[in-house]
């Protein structure tokens, strides 16, 4: 009791206590630090992340990221979770890597509901990457439908390859077969992109070459570019009105009759050619705008998971 008396002696037990419990603290510290560093390594805590990066903040590449990790560290294979990550690439727009992807959940899940999804995921990104018959052959790989969505959505995809191809009859032989397998919204879409395909005019170049040899500036007027037939038309008579002039003032040797002359002969051939020139543009412009439409209605198919 007397030692207890000293203050030294009261002051070193304290500071051994002090010492006690700090290196208590430290050490529980540290091994809850250690803990929740495992949970968050943990493959659930991953797989939680990549949803919410996924579902929420729609970060695809950083969730793609995550959904790999999970693979990695769950060490079993995971149909849903690979499908996942084909398609965070897809939205990326790294469509190769994820075609890759689609291509292998295909080749090694056969007889599933996810070989099934995949092939309508490679075919998708055929269809976005404007290769539409393989687009068509890589959904002629799956004859049945597990799901009556999944059915829709092969069929509305094969219609917009054969309509993109402008293959009228196989598209309308598409939305005639198993009506049921369409939303009527969808079926309408179709039935009017089938429609307009069908009334496109296009310009024949040989008929626009043929129209501006026999008068100069009719070809751009028939390809619907008039005022760039009208400037034709006006290039190529004044310089051959000058050129007649000349040959009319001075003969033969006129300088003047064989500039203008060499001159208007130029156009004149510039203008037929520019005329055939003009019915091409005119066709592809038709096209790609056509082939737009059909894109559009088809981007959003493969996005809907």
């Amino acid at each position: 009791m007397l030692i207890l008396r000293d203050p030294q002696t009261i002051r070193l037990i304290f500071g051994y206590l002090l010492c006690f419990v700090f290196l208590t603290q430290s050490n529980a510290s540290q091994a809850l630090a250690q803990d929740r560093k495992l949970e968050y390594l943990s493959p659930t805590s991953v797989l939680s992340f990549a949803e919410w990066l996924y579902f929420v903040d729609h970060d695809y590449g950083r969730a793609g990221d995550e959904y790999y990790r999970y693979l990695f560290l769950a060490e079993a294979p995971n149909d849903s979770i690979q499908f996942r990550l084909a398609l965070c690439r897809k939205k990326e727009g790294k469509l190769q890597i994820a075609d890759e992807l689609f291509r292998r959940l295909d080749n090694e899940r056969v007889g599933t509901v996810w070989r099934t999804k995949a092939i309508f995921q490679s075919a998708h990104i055929a269809f976005l990457s404007g290769n539409y018959a393989e687009s068509n052959e890589i959904l002629e790989r799956k004859t049945g439908y597990p799901i009556p969505a999944e059915a829709g959505r092969f069929k509305e995809l094969r219609a917009l390859n054969y309509l993109a191809e402008e293959q009228w009859d196989s598209a309308k032989e598409v939305l005639n077969l198993d009506r049921i397998m369409l939303t009527a919204d969808s079926e309408r879409r179709l039935s009017k992109i089938l429609s307009e395909g069908q009334l496109i005019q296009r310009k024949s170049p040989w008929l626009a070459g043929g129209l501006s040899l026999l008068i100069p500036g009719a070809g751009k007027v028939y390809t619907s570019e008039w005022q760039d037939g009208l400037y034709s038309l006006l290039y190529v008579a004044f310089t051959g009105y000058l050129s007649y002039s000349g040959f009319n003032a001075d003969g033969i040797s006129s300088v003047k009759g064989w500039i203008f002359g060499c001159l208007s002969a130029t156009l004149y051939a510039g203008n037929v050619f520019g005329a055939v020139q003009s019915a091409q543009v005119f066709n592809v412009t038709v096209k790609l705008a056509f082939l737009e439409k059909i894109k559009r209605l088809g981007e959003d198919l493969g996005y809907v998971e």
